[in-house]
């Protein structure tokens, strides 16, 4: 377990490095209170500082616990799987349909496929989605007028 962790703390820290210097090619707009490069500062930042605390504390000495019978088939359950499979779906579909109707029939989707009573969480979850995706258009393109994909 710790070299996989060493290996992903490896891998994040380059990865974010490489894209904290990628952000330097990011056009800098006039209409912008803040620098367009600030949020991707702090969140590359923040990758970077906890894959640095993750690899620091692979060295560390811990008490060796074995893990319960079934963790691995608990962990990577249905339910689990079918949730990263719509993720990835819903980063595919985006760019095709557009930001707000990807992200709503997401809601819908993902709450119809891992609800325990999808006959009385669908009608929340498209008002849900409706509401949100309505947010999301009042605030970002209406008020601050940026452009969603």
């Amino acid at each position: 377990m710790r070299t996989a962790d060493r290996i992903s703390a490896i891998l994040l820290l380059l990865g974010s490095v490489f894209m904290l210097f990628e952000t330097e090619h990011v056009k800098t707009t006039a209409y912008q209170i803040l620098s367009n490069k600030l949020f991707p500062h702090i969140i590359f930042g923040l990758v970077i500082a906890l894959a640095l605390l993750l690899l620091v504390s692979t060295f560390l000495s811990r008490a060796t616990s074995t893990l319960p019978a079934g963790y691995w088939r608990r962990a990577v359950g249905g339910r689990r799987v079918i949730t990263l499979g719509l993720i990835c779906l819903y980063v595919l579909v985006m760019p095709v349909i557009g930001f707000l109707p990807a992200s709503a029939g997401f809601v819908v989707v993902t709450t119809g496929a891992i609800s325990p009573k999808p006959r009385r969480d669908i009608p929340i979850a498209f008002a849900v989605a409706a509401g949100v995706a309505g947010l999301i258009y009042l605030i970002f393109v209406y008020w601050l007028q940026v452009f969603l994909p």
